[in-house]
């Protein structure tokens, strides 16, 4: 132990003891005393929070004692514990001030801070208000990442006394939001509609607005992009024309990955993705402004950029941790390490796939976990551990088809598919590629329809079925030249013209 160390710990000692010698009522005492002068300093007593049942609790108006409040309560906790009736009215300001640190940490998209001056505030709360705070309780944890832990606590907010009808609409969104992110889809899909009817129901055309956004996400997930994007589109009219107070920088991150996912290419996407990390800088939202730094990282990956994207990647993971978002984050560390495998960093992109896993498991984010399987069965692939990659993928089959993720399943019947045609059952890996290929038209999963068409060919090849196998790879290649990411299509001649020689017929781009 060094001098400085050594020093710290004997202070740290003597304060402790120095302070267990105070009766309880000096203690209470000093508190209070510290509580006043504390507050004085930040300019005295900062005026009551809006209710908790706002609709917009971020409109919180800021007062200098904000940084402050968690240890102005503190102080009032240990005030009140030991002390006369008089000093007991302090317990109101209490509840002040940890209702506005709650209300500050989340306007600063601190969700664990958040998260813990809530659930102290909790047991000082008794009425309707206990379930407006539950609510906001699971907001921050599924903010987080936790939505497992948020769907608990929604659950205990929809059976408090007079929660319900007043609540019914926040809760509906909030349990579909939290179901979405589980992978729950038509629980997902149940509750979104029935916050929407809500909403109109209310007239809440801001509501309204953040629902069909919300609700198009999970449509997007589930590969229904063309419904996705008219949701959108109606979303955006509200913000632009008739009013709505949603910032419409989260609308254009969602268009960006529906243009992709309705084949609109690459560029269109990083311009709707650019205007959508300008507007979260410009609101100080460091939570949307991560995920769009994440979201442009993938898009310059996938043009070969690897710089850009590396560093776009490293920007998003810190502001991720910095705002307590652990889904965001895994899902990170997840692109990051496909980003690594394609420069043949393959023990940091195991590891960081790895990390990304525990993550996505420890949250109970099951389309995310399903889909580091899947990562983690190409990693295998390119190993040649066709053992590991099969496990990997029939994982990452299951959870698609428990969370009805279409897209996720295409990829891994397809992967099987070409690793069962390796094994020596050759129609076999046809009949499943096939499968994979309708799954992937139907969700217009243009890139990966590309991959296992060239693939698809190359068992043509060996099949004897040329013509067949000439067709398939047109269309595979016509596919992967536009919506391909660097080097994809690259990769699949070499593999292509093996077949050919062992077949002894012409390759099939000449």
């Amino acid at each position: 132990m060094d001098a400085e160390t050594a020093y710290l710990f004997r202070h740290a000692l003597v304060r402790d003891a120095a302070y267990s010698l105070q009766l309880p009522g000096d203690r209470a005492r000093l508190h209070e005393l510290a509580f006043h002068v504390i507050e004085q300093a930040f300019g005295g007593r900062a005026p009551e929070p809006p209710p908790l049942d706002t609709p917009e609790l971020a409109l919180l108006a800021p007062h200098p004692t904000d940084g402050a409040a968690m240890e102005l309560a503190e102080h009032l906790q240990f005030a009140v514990a030991h002390s006369d009736s008089t000093c007991r009215e302090l317990a109101g300001v209490r509840r002040l001030y940890l209702q506005r640190a709650a209300m500050a940490a989340q306007q600063a998209y601190r969700h664990e801070a958040a998260r813990r001056a809530w659930e102290t505030l909790l047991p000082l709360l008794d009425g309707p208000r206990r379930a407006d705070c539950m609510l906001q309780i699971a907001l921050a944890l599924r903010d987080m990442g936790n939505a497992r832990q948020a769907l608990e606590w929604l659950a205990r907010a929809g059976g408090e006394p007079g929660a319900l009808p007043r609540l019914r609409g926040a809760l509906h969104g909030a349990v579909a939001t939290a179901s979405n992110d589980l992978g729950m889809a038509a629980e997902a899909e149940r509750n979104y509609l029935l916050a929407i009817e809500d909403a109109r129901a209310s007239g809440d055309i801001s509501r309204l607005a953040k629902l069909f956004n919300n609700l198009a996400t999970a449509y997007r997930e589930m590969g229904r992009v063309a419904e996705a994007q008219q949701l959108l589109e109606q979303a955006l009219n509200m913000v632009e024309q008739q009013g709505a107070k949603l910032a419409p920088a989260s609308i254009w991150a969602n268009l960006a990955l529906v243009q992709r996912g309705l084949g609109q290419g690459r560029r269109r996407s990083i311009e709707f993705l650019e205007k959508a990390l300008a507007g979260h800088r410009a609101a100080g939202n460091r939570r949307g402004e991560a995920i769009a730094l994440g979201n442009l990282a993938i898009e310059f990956q996938e043009l070969g950029d690897f710089d850009t994207a590396e560093a776009h990647y490293a920007r998003a993971l810190e502001l991720h941790r910095q705002v307590g978002n652990r889904r965001s984050e895994a899902n990170g560390l997840g692109n990051l390490a496909t980003l690594l495998a394609a420069q043949g960093r393959e023990e940091e992109a195991r590891n960081l796939t790895l990390q990304a896993l525990d993550m996505h498991r420890e949250t109970g984010a099951r389309r995310p976990e399903g889909i580091v399987l899947t990562n983690l069965g190409n990693r295998a692939y390119a190993m040649n551990d066709y053992k590991a990659a099969k496990e990997h993928f029939r994982a990452a089959l299951a959870i698609s088809r428990e969370v009805h993720d279409r897209a996720g399943e295409g990829i891994c019947i397809g992967a099987l598919g070409g690793i069962r045609a390796l094994e020596g059952d050759l129609h076999g890996g046809i009949r499943e590629l096939e499968e994979a290929l309708a799954i992937h038209r139907e969700v217009r999963n243009h890139e990966y329809c590309g991959t296992h068409l060239c693939t698809l060919a190359d068992l043509f090849v060996e099949a004897g079925r040329v013509e067949d196998a000439q067709r398939a790879w047109r269309e595979g290649v016509a596919l992967l030249r536009v919506h391909g990411s660097a080097g994809v299509l690259e990769r699949r001649i070499p593999s292509m013209r093996e077949a050919c020689v062992k077949a002894g017929i012409p390759p099939l781009d000449e």
